[in-house]
């Protein structure tokens, strides 16, 4: 298959979206491009309350010699950090807390949260108290990821817009705190362009999940399988000059992705 993208990203930008039930072949997959690896299914409800530890060991081992970049997608179900109860936000401080420890244990460079933008309230102040609990939340959590050496990237899931984000970040400003950009997140849930999304996320855009789909629907399909126009999307984001990663985040491997891209296999 040839190239889809008028401009390249390099492998070493890249990496496969690991998930558990093919986590061997995620991996292979990424060592047979050059890509680093996501690694997303501590994140899930099975991996909930329970002891990870042995399988951060046994993931450490296999990414050994993985030569791309190492990120975690982080806890995410029910993780409220805006909730005003405040159990509410100590079990979103709890559980992010255990990412970066996951993260560690992993060797992990970065985490992805979710923003938790609540797009079902429609209340005319909801926007600002979600900002402002922001504001005061966030920046406990990303000086101890700062110190950890993680890097945190908050993602739009159900967000409709980009504003919220970009202001966040913005007013934040924090060397520890990115934002990172689904592509059909923003494409499923919001009638704002892709354009629009890099531009107001600016220089605060750090990462990106791309995955193709149908448009309405989150199949997380290989580039190329699906509806959206990812050619003048990844073409835009390489035109920030930004230094940005980008996380395949799809159901299979990404060989398929890979060729999308124009990567071929290392000899």
């Amino acid at each position: 298959m040839s190239s889809a993208t008028t401009k390249s990203i390099p492998a070493s930008k890249i990496l496969a979206g690991a998930a558990a039930s093919e986590i061997e072949e995620d991996i292979a997959c990424a060592k047979e491009f050059g890509f680093g690896v996501e690694i997303q299914h501590l994140a899930m409800p099975p991996w909930l309350g329970r002891d990870w530890r042995e399988e951060a060991d046994r993931l450490k081992a296999m990414l050994a010699d993985v030569e791309g970049p190492i990120g975690l997608h982080g806890h995410f179900m029910d993780t409220i950090h805006v909730s005003p109860d405040p159990d509410v936000r100590d079990l979103a401080t709890k559980r992010y807390r255990e990412s970066m420890d996951m993260a560690e244990a992993i060797g992990a460079e970065f985490i992805v949260f979710h923003t938790q933008y609540n797009t079902a309230l429609r209340l005319p102040d909801y926007p600002e108290i979600f900002h402002q609990s922001s504001l005061r939340y966030w920046p406990e959590i990303a000086d101890e990821a700062g110190g950890r050496g993680i890097m945190l990237y908050l993602e739009n899931m159900f967000d409709v817009d980009p504003e919220p984000s970009g202001r966040l970040a913005r007013e934040l400003d924090h060397p520890a705190f990115r934002l990172c950009l689904d592509v059909a997140h923003a494409k499923i849930h919001s009638d704002v362009p892709i354009s629009k999304w890099i531009a107001e996320y600016g220089d605060y855009l750090g990462h990106i999940h791309i995955n193709d789909c149908d448009g309405e629907n989150d199949l997380h399909q290989e580039l190329g399988e699906g509806i959206l126009d990812l050619r003048a999307a990844i073409d835009q984001l390489i035109d920030t000059g930004l230094d940005l990663t980008y996380t395949l985040e799809t159901r299979t491997s990404g060989r398929v992705s890979a060729a999308y891209l124009g990567i071929e296999p290392r000899s």
